[in-house]
């Protein structure tokens, strides 16, 4: 476990009662924005999930909000990044529901074996744009080998919610639930999807699956960044699966 005084602490945030520490002031600002001010995971407030998977935890900041949301859940985290996942861990011990959490220092992905991953440098520099795809970042930054897994074996007992911030990884994660039939074990989804003008025709195959999946979706956009073949748009998807019909 990481101790507070050994992280490179640059500013923090206030997630309702969980105070975090982040390592950037613009990553502070971008995740108060996105938990806090629009409440981008406040999309299932008349339920209260008790099994919760957390692909791409980051800090912790959407587990931290999960947590508080829904107090009978037990969440189980994924962070590649080496320094996002030594924050996840203390944000989670200082807060004291390290009981309610499993922290898992790997990337979700399709299949379990290693991938190079691009992050962004410690201090000012570091964003959350990390990627297992390096056109994410735009910028050549650190990289490192990190440890890959296949959500479906995670998948013994059913899931309240799955939600996914994968940088790019989400379309192999959704086809490889989708091919072992993992999303029969999932309610709710809540997927931040990276979209790429260019790249004609994931969006529409990833939305495809969701729905053929059975779930009943809900979208939202934010402004388009970057330009030429770098252009990008994060979408976030949300549904709950339907009951199969007559």
């Amino acid at each position: 476990m990481t101790l507070d005084h050994d992280l490179p602490v640059l500013a923090t945030i206030q997630v309702l009662s969980h105070k975090l520490l982040v390592p950037s002031v613009p990553a502070a600002s971008w995740l108060y924005r996105e938990i806090v001010v629009d409440r981008a995971y406040d999309l299932f407030s008349t339920t209260k999930f008790r099994t919760i998977i957390d692909g791409g935890a980051n800090i912790g900041a959407a587990a931290s909000f999960f947590l508080q949301s829904h107090p009978m859940s037990h969440v189980t985290c994924f962070e590649p990044d080496p320094l996002s996942f030594a924050f996840l861990q203390a944000n989670i011990a200082r807060n004291g529901v390290a009981h309610r959490v499993r922290c898992v220092n790997v990337a979700v992905s399709d299949r379990d074996g290693s991938r190079t991953f691009f992050s962004s440098p410690a201090g000012e520099g570091y964003n959350l744009r990390m990627s297992m795809d390096p056109d994410r970042l735009g910028i050549a930054g650190p990289r490192t080998r990190v440890r890959t897994v296949s959500l479906v074996p995670f998948l013994k007992r059913n899931v309240d919610l799955l939600k996914l911030d994968v940088e790019g990884a989400e379309f192999a994660v959704v086809a490889d639930l989708s091919q072992h039939d993992g999303f029969a074990r999932i309610a709710n989804i809540v997927i931040e999807v990276h979209h790429y003008p260019c790249r004609m025709g994931r969006l529409g195959a990833i939305l495809a699956t969701l729905e053929a999946s059975g779930y009943a979706l809900t979208l939202s956009a934010d402004a388009v960044t970057g330009d030429g073949s770098r252009r990008c748009q994060d979408i976030l998807v949300a549904g709950t699966r339907l009951p199969p019909g007559p």
